[in-house]
């Protein structure tokens, strides 16, 4: 159940690009059918929850997907399309279409009624009813489902990842239903937590790009050019530090059962000695991870569409292990480098010396049976059962 072929993570930690790089893919070579399974099933689950929630969507808005489908027609309300119709919508006045005459003709029952703009003559769709508070409110709530439920999903897997890789540096045999049933228990707290982070990106957009553009916009000038480009580069700046300070905080949710927040708080202070070591970490990781991308491309567009498919799921199944593997190299990285942590310390934080304890229990039990007294088969057989 255990191995001792992770202890040499402990010994030598990544303290550079190079380093990181090369544990990277040990771990990667090493572990790739318990990574890549995990890859795959939320391939999976994602799949299965775009074809549920498009069909939920069908169900519950299937007559407004219909009526936006009709309207998109060219030959909607006459011949004038839908263009001509928004014309009137917009400045409230029907006659303004008119201005379209030289192209289209409308039909004469469309100006009866002095300028009613909700047309249902000949079957036409209206498009009166996409400005009820029932299309929008119908609307916003399928998109909140769409984000939550796929947020969700990618919440498990991230859980699920950082116990794999756990189970991993603490010496045990990786299982991925154990780490995906771990990934389950702490979905919320993950999702919590990608909800803030979330919410501090949009007020970031709202406050330094898209308050500074609008100002631009509005107000065209030298002065606004310079703030609007000021702000953005400062917005970039954020993210990036933002990006940095946040390594840690999966990996502490998941592993050290770190609330949201706790683990919002853990990750910036594991990370903020470690600033520069993290950042030439992810940006080179960056990098490669492009090179690699597109010359991977290259070679499969020029493959037969099907060879070509498969290829390409292959290879984003295997990208998707990457990240979080990266990630949770420099969370050991810097728990080893700066707190000492062991192999122990680690195995206890995730459950698996009760896994321990158990199997010596087994072993004193199979003894009192066999009233064998070989000291030597008693430490041999209780050696194998720790994680060393």
């Amino acid at each position: 159940m255990f191995s001792s072929s992770t202890r040499a993570l402990y010994e030598e930690p990544p303290q550079g690009v190079i380093q990181v790089f090369q544990q990277l893919f040990q771990l990667l070579r090493m572990h790739w059918r318990p990574l890549l399974s995990l890859s795959a099933l939320q391939f999976g689950m994602l799949f299965v929850t775009g074809i549920v929630l498009f069909l939920v969507t069908l169900v519950v808005a299937g007559t407004y997907l219909t009526s936006i489908a009709a309207l998109m027609q060219p030959g909607t309300y006459g011949t004038g399309g839908i263009g001509r119709h928004l014309i009137d919508h917009s400045v409230g006045i029907s006659g303004a279409s008119r201005l379209l005459q030289s192209y289209y003709e409308y039909k004469d029952d469309y100006y009866t009624g002095g300028g009613d703009t909700n047309y249902t003559g000949d079957g036409n769709p209206d498009t009166a009813v996409f400005l009820t508070a029932t299309f929008i409110v119908t609307i916003l709530l399928i998109a909140v489902l769409w984000v939550v439920a796929f947020s969700l999903v990618i919440s498990i897997f991230a859980g699920s990842f950082s116990h794999v890789l756990a189970e991993i540096y603490a010496g045990g045999i990786p299982c991925p239903t154990r780490s995906f049933a771990k990934g389950m228990e702490r979905k919320w707290a993950v999702y919590c937590y990608q909800l803030f982070i979330s919410l501090i990106i949009t007020g970031a957009v709202a406050l330094f790009v898209a308050l500074p553009s609008a100002l631009e916009i509005t107000h065209p000038s030298v002065a606004d050019m310079v703030i609007m480009i000021i702000s953005i580069l400062i917005f970039i700046v954020l993210i990036v530090l933002l990006g940095v300070f946040m390594t840690a905080s999966i990996p502490s949710i998941v592993v050290e059962n770190k609330s949201p927040i706790q683990g919002f708080k853990r990750s910036y202070q594991l990370c903020k000695n470690f600033v520069g070591f993290i950042f030439c970490s992810q940006i080179c990781f960056q990098i490669v991870l492009v090179i690699v991308s597109i010359l991977i491309n290259m070679i499969l567009d020029d493959l037969p569409a099907f060879f070509g498919l498969i290829g390409h799921l292959v290879v984003n199944l295997a990208l998707g292990t990457i990240g979080p593997v990266l990630q949770f190299v420099l969370y050991m990285s810097m728990r080893i480098r700066s707190e000492n942590v062991t192999q122990e310390t680690l195995a206890a934080e995730i459950g698996l010396d009760l896994l321990i304890a158990e199997a010596v229990n087994l072993h004193d039990s199979s003894l009192v049976s066999d009233g064998s007294k070989n000291d030597s088969s008693a430490y041999q057989k209780v050696t194998n059962a720790e994680v060393v």
